[in-house]
């Protein structure tokens, strides 16, 4: 009985131990079920995890690379800024050219508008002249004598103005004369100048009786004329008397032709070599016949 007895406890312990370590077969597929879905949870929850991982705080920068990286800004904002001043320099250099241009060419159409000589046609109505090239040059040979006539006349002026002071009165002649050596050095520079001019041979015999009455007719009376005054000398002053004749006549016949190249010259303006004459002037210039 005894024995019987405790083959029983033994035999329901051991009972009780697989119980425990072999669950029953209704609770099993609970706890596998648990424990597939244990793992999911896990995998879902491990993204979160390791992103929070990754973050990982930025290194602090030591002072020597503030420094540097700070240098390294203001470097390239320096260049940014060269770039940006050399480019508005280059607009601006062009910007001044295009207004030269501009201007240049309104100035151009301004001086031709001005200067352009206008015609009628054939059927009355008013055309600007149509010029050649031929034209052109020979009205540019035509305004270098011109020009050269005119600071001749010019001299010319001066002489007649100082010729009605003396003949006036009204001044100290001695103090009158040393007029006269003034235009003398003003009649060798016109001299030089009329010696250096080259033009188309329709031009030289005019050119020739200019630098001739430059050279002799008033710089011959000029001289006689100044020292007919300051040594109170009558043979000066008669020799003065004789080339103020020749200056006035030969000058006169030098108006005249340069008037009457002038008239065959296309565009040519000698409206002031006309109306001159010495007379005149000196009416104009002093109010009294010459």
């Amino acid at each position: 009985m005894f024995l019987k007895e405790r083959r029983d406890k033994l035999m329901s312990k051991i009972d009780l131990n697989k119980r425990l370590n072999n669950p029953s077969p209704s609770l099993q597929p609970v706890e596998q079920e648990k424990r597939k879905k244990e793992p999911l949870q896990l995998k879902e929850k491990l993204p979160q995890g390791n992103a929070k991982m990754t973050e990982e705080p930025q290194p602090e920068l030591s002072s020597e690379e503030l420094d540097q990286q700070l240098l390294m800004e203001e470097a390239a904002r320096a260049r940014a800024e060269r770039v940006s001043q050399k480019r508005r320099q280059i607009i601006g250099r062009i910007a001044t050219i295009v207004i030269v241009v501009l201007c240049v060419y309104i100035v151009l159409l301004i001086y031709g508008a001005l200067n352009t000589e206008y015609v009628y046609d054939e059927n009355g109505a008013v055309v600007p002249q149509i010029v050649s090239l031929e034209e052109i040059q020979d009205l540019e040979d035509f305004n270098t004598l011109a020009s050269q006539y005119r600071q001749a006349r010019t001299l010319y002026e001066e002489v007649l103005v100082v010729d009605y002071r003396v003949e006036a009165g009204q001044e100290d002649p001695l103090l009158v004369a040393p007029e006269y050596e003034n235009i003398l050095d003003e009649i060798e520079q016109l001299s030089i100048q009329l010696e250096a001019i080259s033009l188309p041979s329709k031009y030289n015999q005019t050119l020739e009786m200019l630098t001739y009455w430059v050279q002799n007719d008033i710089a011959i009376y000029c001289q006689n004329r100044s020292r007919a005054i300051s040594q109170n000398n009558s043979e000066y002053a008669a020799n003065a008397d004789e080339y103020e004749s020749l200056m006035y006549s030969d000058f006169s016949l030098i108006t005249s032709n340069i008037a009457t190249i002038g008239n065959s010259v296309v565009g040519a303006n000698i409206t002031d070599i006309v109306e001159w004459s010495p007379e005149n002037y000196v009416r104009e210039a002093v109010g009294s016949v010459y």
